[in-house]
């Protein structure tokens, strides 16, 4: 399978795929080593977490609405080829490993999702080119908008 090109995904892939570049991409700039999408963390609606660790400690962002992890997971499973696996990323024309293991996660009622916890390279190296990436996908705010349709 080609790399997954977190620029290319960023500007012109589908929600899923835009979503997880970016999330990508600030991790590297950050020198995250660890990335989770948990939908199980709190109880209730709009109870799934996104989570990244830097230098031993847990940073939270905003995460998305609970409908999108099942998408983000199918996503991360064809790139891993598995529920246990890894996928070749490129940011930058650099190309690093990512692991990916996703666990279902018992979810009352009756539903179970599934918890992605990807394993990344720290690549200070690749820090200011993520944070040049990204800056180029951010509003004056910071911000980054997702159509509802890129998720459907």
């Amino acid at each position: 399978m080609a790399p997954f090109d977190l620029d290319t995904a960023a500007r012109f892939g589908t929600g899923p795929a835009r979503l997880v570049s970016l999330a990508l991409m600030m991790t590297t700039r950050d020198g995250a080593d660890r990335l989770t999408f948990d939908p199980s963390r709190r109880s209730g609606a709009g109870s799934s977490t996104v989570e990244c660790r830097i230098g031993g400690d847990w940073y939270s962002l905003v995460p998305p609405p609970d409908t999108v992890l099942p998408k983000l997971t199918r996503l991360l499973r064809e790139l891993a080829g598995g529920s246990d696996g890894r996928f070749t990323a490129r940011l930058g024309g650099h190309e690093f490993a990512v692991r990916v293991e996703i666990v279902p996660v018992p979810h009352p009622p009756s539903s179970v999702l599934e918890c992605s916890t990807l394993e990344l390279p720290v690549l200070p190296e690749l820090s200011g080119r993520a944070n040049e990436l990204l800056d180029s996908h951010f509003d004056e705010n910071g911000s980054v908008y997702f159509d509802d349709s890129e998720f459907a």
